[in-house]
């Protein structure tokens, strides 16, 4: 069987049942080194071998992980390997992707697949990686400006650093920084940013310090309620860690959604100085405050025993 065509292969087994297939509803974009749902059928991410620059599209096995195998394979002849493409298990087709060789983030290195936890994670190890999407993607919800986000990261710097963001550079339109941690006057911190007055203005909340925010694989989520008050308190934000709400926070502005491109590692300004090192293995994030969080982070935990 070809490596490209190995993918195709993967089938849930007695028993097993995917993420998606639970917690599907309102998915906007899903990004993983696990397969998610039974009915996606693509590959995990597309890797370009830094020797000869061949590309390869990368799948699952038959566990439903990252197929390590194929990957090592592809990335034999330098042992190095870099991220072009991430793609987006919604079904929504938000794929992220890096087409400039020197801001692809690292998947294999010394002969290696990058790990964090013994599973795979793709690695930011420049300032400068990231990947985004080429289609807009409606994270914040259109109606009511609720959202949630979670990602399992680990950050090797104490500020500057973030995971998904929506955040292109500009006067208005921003939509959120949803998967971060703190900045120059927030060390050690975790963050989530939303944006009010028709995304010109920043709305963020920084937990309390913490040092093993930094430096471990964690599970963090940002959250907005929305505006109309029907899905909790009004315009309130939150974060959490691990499996528990760490901090919250409500204003008077309406929180704004549009559809965006979205960027992982980056805040989406793509500016090599607001960004660290980091470490990311699955970012989900859907257009609605999801009343089954805490179920959700129970799967992902169950995966990759991070707490």
């Amino acid at each position: 069987m070809s490596m490209t065509a190995a993918f195709f292969m993967t089938t849930a087994k007695a028993g097993q049942t995917f993420l998606l297939d639970q917690f599907g509803a309102n998915i906007s974009v899903a990004y993983s080194v696990r397969k998610l749902s039974s009915t996606y059928s693509g590959p995990a991410m597309r890797v370009r071998e830094t020797n000869a620059n061949a590309e390869a599209d990368i799948g699952f096995d038959s566990n439903g992980d990252l197929d390590t195998t194929a990957l090592l394979t592809h990335c034999a002849s330098n042992g190095e390997g870099r991220i072009v493409t991430w793609y987006d298990q919604s079904g929504n087709g938000i794929d992220v992707t890096q087409g400039t060789a020197t801001r692809q983030p690292v998947i294999v290195t010394g002969n290696a697949v990058v790990t964090v936890n013994g599973k795979p994670a793709a690695f930011k190890d420049d300032t400068t990686h990231f990947l985004e999407s080429s289609a807009n993607a409606q994270l914040v919800n259109a109606s009511d400006a609720s959202n949630t986000s979670i990602g399992v990261v680990k950050y090797s710097s104490s500020y500057r650093t973030c995971a998904l963001g929506q955040d292109k550079a500009g006067t208005s339109g921003r939509v959120g920084q949803f998967i971060r941690n703190g900045h120059t006057s927030a060390v050690n911190k975790l963050r989530v940013v939303y944006f009010t007055n028709s995304g010109i203005d920043a709305f963020l909340i920084d937990t309390a310090a913490n040092a093993a925010f930094i430096g471990n694989q964690i599970l963090q989520v940002g959250f907005s309620n929305g505006n109309s008050g029907a899905k909790g308190t009004a315009k309130t934000i939150g974060i959490r860690h691990n499996g528990s709400q760490v901090i919250t926070s409500s204003t008077s502005a309406t929180i704004f959604s549009d559809a965006r491109p979205v960027t992982l590692f980056d805040t989406g300004r793509n500016n090599p100085n607001d960004g660290s090192d980091h470490h990311i293995q699955e970012i989900l994030s859907y257009d609605d405050l999801k009343s089954d969080v805490a179920d959700i982070e129970t799967n992902i935990n169950s995966y990759f025993s991070i707490y």
